[in-house]
């Protein structure tokens, strides 16, 4: 064993004239030549965790996809049913998404509630930012017949302003984004140029401690959201179309014309006024996203 061993003989021959068992004295031996049991053990848990992630988002995007008719709220309801037995922070975040796109709004707040404990607990910025942003979504979505957008964006006006002043994150996207869409912000393109020497800020609405230098991303993936399904007399659309601007043109069941809303913007949120179509199923198409989504009007 000693011949073998990477330790020095002097420790070697400590570790073998110890009172340690045979099988943990292999134990170290073996750790010392490299093969440490317990980090490969939590490198596969990362591994499973991420890879449940990735399912999650796959059951999410085909569940979307596929709800484009009456008959599948059975299906939409039996895949909301599973999402909720889920415990890991990643599920609740789609399971809000579910519940938004439904318009249980209260059943959203909820999740976010218990979402905001386990970033708190974490001192997950990013993420307790990410949870505001959507729970000023969903006192847009709740309001829209009662209050303009302009008057409820009005009340997080400081807290979205402080966030839209960094680029660097997804969420400052966001926060630029409601601002726009409610008139409070002119939105002018921002060109970033890469430089390996210059510092990332790590600015964010809310008060952290300073973290090492970020690496800036400006990578955006494409997104069409739409929400609540079944609507009332107005239609949300977050989107993010990272080849440039996005037009949405709404089609009756029968593929009749009846509605184009444009955006000369790469990401935005767009509410629809909806109150002139009748009852029924719709079907939204984004061509830039190759994207379209079958919604219906109740009232």
């Amino acid at each position: 064993m000693l011949a073998n061993s990477p330790l020095p003989t002097d420790v070697a021959e400590a570790v073998v004239k110890s009172d340690l068992s045979p099988e943990i004295i292999t134990y170290i031996l073996k750790n010392q030549e490299g093969v440490n049991e317990i980090e490969q053990l939590q490198n596969q848990i990362v591994g499973l965790q991420s890879a449940r992630q990735v399912n999650y988002d796959h059951l999410m995007r085909a569940t979307f996809n596929a709800d484009t008719t009456a008959t599948f709220v059975e299906t939409y309801n039996y895949v909301m049913d599973f999402m909720e037995t889920q415990t890991d922070y990643h599920a609740k975040s789609r399971l809000v998404d579910m519940y938004i796109k439904k318009g249980m709004f209260e059943n959203a707040l909820t999740i976010l509630g218990e979402m905001e404990q386990i970033a708190s607990t974490s001192e997950n910025i990013g993420a307790l930012n990410d949870i505001e942003l959507t729970e000023i979504k969903i006192d847009i979505l709740q309001n829209l017949n009662t209050e303009s957008i302009q008057d409820v964006v009005k009340r997080y006006e400081d807290f979205l302003t402080e966030m839209a002043a960094d680029y660097n994150t997804k969420e400052g996207g966001v926060a630029r984004a409601i601002l726009e869409s409610a008139g409070l912000m002119e939105n002018f393109p921002i060109v970033f140029l890469p430089n390996p020497e210059a510092e990332v800020s790590t600015k964010s609405a809310r008060i952290s401690e300073p973290e090492q230098e970020t690496v800036l991303n400006t990578e955006l993936k494409s997104l069409f959201k739409l929400y609540p399904n079944p609507a009332n007399d107005y239609l949300s659309i977050e989107f993010i179309n990272p080849k440039g601007a996005c037009s949405f043109n709404i089609y009756s069941i029968k593929g009749e014309l009846v509605k184009t809303i444009s955006s000369n913007q790469q990401l935005g949120f767009l509410s629809i006024d909806i109150s002139d179509l009748q009852p029924g199923n719709y079907i939204i198409n984004c061509p830039e996203l190759d994207s379209k989504v079958t919604f219906v009007i109740v009232r």
